[in-house]
């Protein structure tokens, strides 16, 4: 994994990328970011690359990994590895959370394997979910409210 910050006195935001993408998804340029959009509010704001993606960790021989693990290691290693960093190095308890398509599915997948109260939001962009049994996404959709109020003029 791989952390960026665009640092703020606020709470933390967690912002995590697409599958074929990266961190620089949330930030295009001073006029295309959402991470500076979020600082600019006061908001602290983190892009996650996960494993595999931009500047996350690579072999020793300088490769990308790209293999060997499944989207529930995203939800229940990754991300909340992510997630205890942000919030040590933050000292907010709770964490805002942006997720892009794999993103999105990464927290649902996070709050069905490990479903603690870390996230005190979540917006979710173009992700793929199965309504099935939408207990765990309303959870967290109706925590979302705050932080797309504060996204918005």
């Amino acid at each position: 994994m791989h952390l960026r910050r665009y640092p703020a006195a606020g709470p933390p935001v967690l912002l995590v990328h697409g599958i074929s993408s990266n961190h620089r998804t949330w930030d295009l340029g001073p006029q295309r970011s959402l991470a500076r959009a979020l600082q600019a509010r006061g908001y602290d704001a983190w892009l996650l690359d996960l494993r595999g993606h931009g500047l996350a960790e690579r072999d020793p021989a300088g490769r990308r990994q790209r293999n060997g693990w499944t989207m529930d290691d995203y939800g229940r290693y990754d991300l909340p590895a992510a997630i205890d960093h942000v919030r040590s190095v933050s000292g907010f308890d709770r964490v805002g959370y942006v997720g892009h398509s794999m993103g999105g599915m990464v927290a649902a997948i996070y709050n069905a394997l490990v479903g603690d109260d870390a996230l005190a939001a979540l917006v979710v962009v173009g992700s793929p979910v199965d309504f099935a049994d939408p207990d765990p996404l309303v959870t967290l959709a109706s925590r979302g409210a705050p932080l797309a109020t504060a996204l918005t003029p």
